[in-house]
This record gives structure tokens, C-alpha cells and sequence, in this order.
């Protein structure tokens, strides 16, 4: 799946694949998706946040998307929604709108300061806003699906960390490797 979504046969064979593989081993025995779905999202997300293609932006992307997932009680598809929206929202035609809170596009460009971030400092800038008004206009900057995933998960957002560690991840990938039932949980999960 990684080489038919262009990856290169270097970034397949280095440390972002096994972060990646950890990744969607553990997310695939929770149920959150097929491995190709997983990676698919993946791909999407580190193209809509505009992310290069290095090991480094791949374990980060995983470990995000894992963290949404664990934390917020998203779905893999508002997950992936809510990048992608962000990974919009970060370019220059909605400077306008951003600098009536006091944002740039620059300072909400997950691939500059992740998709947790990008959601902290959206959550801060409309802070002051009544429910009604801060949910137009997350609306109005990432989509009504965006702003409602960001909404959503907004104790997790403001921390401003939502990926998950290397440990949480390894955590998952043991529990879906080891222990009673294992072996079927490994056939469910292969990649």
C-alpha cells in the first residue's frame, strides 16, 4: 500500500515504517480500520497538512492519528476530516478570517505545529467566544465536520499534544501481539 502511494522504497524500508506498523496493528484490533484504510488515512493526512515524506513525518502522522483516535473517541474518518480541514484552513485565503481571532495561516500550519497545535490555538484564539459564535466560525475555517471533531475532542486539543508516544503505541501493538487470542487478533490485523 506505502509504495502504490508513492512512498519511496527508502522511506518504506526506514523507521517510519515501523511506526507506522505499530500504529495500524493496534488501531486495526480496536477496530478502527483495515490496514489499507489506515494507511490510506495516513497518506492523506500527511498530504492535506502538506507533511514531506521523511520517517519523522510519518511516525508524527501515525502517532496523531492514533492520538485522535484513542483520545477524542473520533471515528478514523472524522480523524481524518479534521486534518485535512486543518491542513485547509492553514493557507493564505483564510488569512482574513483568521486575523479577526489574531491567527496567521502560519500559526495553525499543522505542518509546522501539528495537528494538536493547530487545534490549540484555534480553541485559544475563539476562547472568548459564546458557544454559538465560536462553533460559526470554526464552521466557517474548517467545515462544519472539521469544526465539529474539534469541538469534540477539545480537552485533548487544549494541551495542545494529541499524538500519542511511541509507548502508547507500543502498548496497543503488544496487546494486539501477545497475550490470550493473540493469534487471531495478528490474522485480523495482518498487513
Amino acid at each position: 500500500q506505502m509504495l502504490e502511494d508513492r512512498f519511496s522504497a527508502e522511506q518504506v524500508a526506514g523507521g517510519g515504517l515501523e511506526a507506522m506498523t505499530r500504529g495500524i496493528v493496534g488501531m486495526n484490533a480496536r477496530g478502527e480500520g483495515t490496514p489499507q484504510q489506515l494507511t490510506r488515512a495516513i497518506t492523506n493526512i500527511m498530504q492535506a497538512t502538506g507533511r514531506a515524506r521523511t520517517n519523522e513525518n510519518i511516525t508524527l502522522t501515525t502517532q496523531e492519528l492514533h492520538g485522535l483516535l484513542n483520545a477524542t473517541g473520533m471515528d478514523l474518518a472524522g480523524a481524518e476530516d479534521l486534518a485535512t480541514s486543518m491542513g485547509r484552513a492553514s493557507k493564505p485565503r483564510m488569512a482574513k478570517a483568521l486575523a479577526s481571532v489574531g491567527l496567521r495561516p502560519e500559526d495553525i500550519d499543522p505542518s509546522r505545529v501539528g495537528i494538536g497545535g493547530a487545534g490549540q490555538r484555534l480553541l485559544g484564539a475563539t476562547g472568548g467566544m459564546s458557544e454559538g459564535q465560536r462553533a460559526a466560525f470554526l464552521s466557517r475555517i474548517l467545515g462544519d465536520s472539521g469544526a465539529t471533531g474539534l469541538l469534540r475532542g477539545r480537552d485533548v486539543f487544549a494541551t495542545g499534544k494529541v499524538g500519542s508516544s511511541a509507548e502508547e503505541m507500543g502498548a496497543d501493538f503488544a496487546r494486539a501481539t501477545s497475550g490470550p487470542n493473540a493469534a487471531s487478533r495478528r490474522r485480523q490485523a495482518m498487513i
